[in-house]
């Protein structure tokens, strides 16, 4: 038999040292005071953070550097020829853009594309006497909006939603087809972008989701962007708002599309707007008074003056501003009245500038008020006569 024979590791120097070093530092970390402590640890994890923000800093800047040599020598390529295209007179083809671009549609790259569309937009800006027909010939040539399409159809949310501005700046039709599916994306700034932009690239039915109140969340920025698109049309292709207004269960939509009335002046829609400033909603009952004004309708004059006693300030106020505008001439008694049994003194302001506006009688009656105002009540009157004498 074998004898048992006992094995003997041992230990390794190297890693004797690097243990021993270990220690070493341990302990002399712990007998610093907790200050210097705290600062060597946020130190060694603030470096590496440190290092990664620099390497990703210049990476950023080689990678923009490089876009820009790219995107400058595409704008030597194609700018001044597209542009003499777009600035033409005469109708373009695709052949007779071919001949004067020599392009390889088929092998620009994704970034060339993206490019591509910023010279567009760019030329459509600068070009005062833009060519459509060549605008968007010269678009499909490059098959831009197949590219942004694709975007939309298989991209991310935010590569959707830069893909929704790009057809906004170039204004290019996209189709329906393309675009509904992202109108009911969970994401809301998609599917409000998305929805905003329907008013716009959809020819077939723009209007479609005021038919929703637009969106369950409506709010200010989506009132900047809808009136923004309904901008850009013509006010003859508009339809009457009323439609809608009728069907919203949104007071704050109600108010929007009540002051694009007013904004588009669609005057056809004012008999409807008299009949809604006896709405229980103080809000929509303001609005409407608001539009009547800007719209002139002056048979509103008569219900207004009834309504104005029983009425919260802000719908007196609202009432003063209309009935100063719609100057029938017969409301001179009771801007007087108003005055009279005034108790607030910026509605004061408000009914004084009313009738020092009201043609000669209003400027007659405004002098005969002043020379029995006192105290307060001058200054306000010297306010309105004088804007520049300032009033607290």
């Amino acid at each position: 038999m074998l004898a048992d024979k006992t094995i003997t590791i041992q230990p390794n120097p190297y890693l004797m040292m690097i243990e021993y070093y270990l220690y070493y530092f341990y302990y002399t970390f712990l007998g610093f005071p907790l200050v210097i402590r705290i600062a060597v640890l946020f130190t060694t994890i603030a470096c590496p953070f440190i290092l990664f923000c620099i390497v990703r800093f210049i990476h950023i800047k080689n990678k923009t550097k490089k876009y820009a040599r790219y995107k400058k020598r595409l704008e030597e390529k194609y700018q001044s020829q597209l542009s003499e295209i777009l600035s033409d007179k005469r109708i373009y083809i695709y052949s007779d853009i071919h001949n004067l671009l020599k392009a390889d549609t088929k092998k620009l790259k994704k970034r060339d594309k993206q490019i591509l569309t910023d010279i567009f937009i760019e030329l459509s800006r600068q070009i005062p006497d833009l060519n459509n027909d060549n605008y968007t010939n010269a678009i499909e040539y490059f098959r831009i909006p197949a590219y942004w399409e694709r975007e939309i159809n298989y991209g991310n949310t935010a590569t959707k939603y830069n893909a929704l501005c790009k057809f906004d700046e170039m204004h290019i039709d996209i189709s329906g087809s393309v675009i509904t599916p992202i109108t009911y994306s969970r994401n809301k700034p998609l599917r409000k972008k998305a929805r905003a932009s329907f008013i716009h690239l959809n020819k077939h039915t723009p209007f479609k989701f005021f038919g929703e109140d637009f969106d369950c969340d409506f709010n200010s920025w989506d009132k900047i962007e809808i009136h923004r698109f309904l901008s850009l049309k013509r006010k003859e292709s508009v339809p009457l708002l009323t439609q809608w207004i009728k069907s919203a269960k949104n007071n704050h939509f109600i108010c929007f599309l009540i002051d694009e009335i007013k904004i588009l002046q669609q005057k056809e829609c004012a008999p409807f707007l008299h009949t809604l400033i006896e709405s229980d909603n103080l809000m929509i009952s303001e609005h409407c008074i608001d539009a009547l004004g800007e719209l002139m309708y002056r048979p509103a004059e008569k219900t207004l003056i009834e309504k104005y006693p029983l009425q919260p300030l802000s719908i007196q106020q609202s009432i003063i501003r209309t009935v100063s505008k719609l100057k029938t001439g017969k409301a001179l008694l009771f801007l007087e009245k108003a005055y009279q049994t005034n108790y607030d003194n910026e509605n004061e302001k408000i009914i004084l500038k009313a009738i020092y506006n009201y043609g000669e009688e209003g400027r007659k009656l405004f002098d005969g008020l002043k020379k029995k105002a006192v105290g307060f009540s001058k200054l306000a009157f010297d306010h309105v006569s004088n804007p520049l004498i300032k009033f607290v």
